[in-house]
């Protein structure tokens, strides 16, 4: 059998917060301190993203043909959840800095609306196909939203009064990435699949790794006064995002959970 298809997948909106924080200096070299992020509506956004998908599917099995489409938008409105988010400077010498920050995973409720349609029809090779019938896609209700944990490290290097080199790296589990239902049906909001089914993909952690560095064009004389304080920054970046794995076709066997790679 040969399994053709294609995916077209379009997402827009966002999320904010109202975060209140502290911080505690413990020692003139250790510093602690903790956010709670409340994921509301309000003036900074609505809270609401939308989803958008066409799947085309084409089945070849001989000279038996199944075509099958789907076209659906998914929105998610009015998202609430709490949060905290952790962290910890040290400054290990006075040259090396040492960064913590942790970001828990929270569940939170969302109003849920998904409309659209879908389409099959099935034949044999050279005749002429049944214009298919459009089965409609209607589904409403209260969803249960789960976010993974964030865990990242820094370090920053000062070199001289002139130079600071900086390295951090963040790691994300998208397995816990998902939409609950009334019926406890776990969805992956990484690409649809139901967690439950066997063919769903065990998508491996990403990470994200950037480097940075500020150059300051300090005066050669301490005393000497500037009218301008000329600053260089740039840096590179590895970043990494959740996907299936699949490198062309719909074959759910290669659903091996590898992300793709962005620099």
């Amino acid at each position: 059998d040969d399994i053709l298809g294609t995916f077209d997948y379009h997402q827009s909106g966002g999320l904010s917060t109202l975060s209140p924080a502290f911080a505690i200096e413990l020692t003139h070299r250790l510093s602690i301190g903790a956010t709670l992020n409340f994921w509301r509506s309000s003036f900074l956004g609505d809270n609401r993203w939308e989803q958008d998908a066409v799947y085309n599917t084409h089945i070849i099995s001989g000279a038996f043909h199944i075509e099958a489409e789907r076209n659906q938008e998914e929105v998610f409105k009015d998202f609430e959840a709490e949060n905290v988010t952790l962290g910890l400077l040290w400054s290990m010498t006075d040259k090396w800095s040492l960064g913590l920050r942790y970001d828990s995973a929270f569940k939170g409720d969302v109003d849920y609306e998904k409309s659209g349609f879908k389409t099959q029809r099935s034949y044999l090779e050279g005749t002429t196909p049944d214009e298919p019938e459009k089965v409609p896609i209607n589904d409403t209700g209260k969803r249960e939203v789960h976010f993974p944990d964030f865990l990242a490290l820094g370090l920053a290097c000062r070199v001289n009064d002139k130079l600071t080199l900086s390295f951090d790296i963040t790691r994300a589990e998208w397995n816990d990435y998902y939409m609950k239902d009334e019926d406890g049906v776990r969805t992956s909001l990484v690409n649809g699949a139901d967690l439950s089914s066997p063919d769903a993909p065990d998508f491996d952690p990403t990470y994200t790794v950037r480097f940075g560095l500020e150059y300051v064009f300090l005066p050669k004389e301490p005393l000497l006064k500037m009218d301008k304080l000329w600053i260089l920054r740039g840096g590179l970046f590895f970043d990494q995002e959740p996907a299936t794995g699949i490198r062309g076709g719909v074959d759910a066997a290669r659903q091996d959970g590898d992300p793709d790679d962005f620099y």
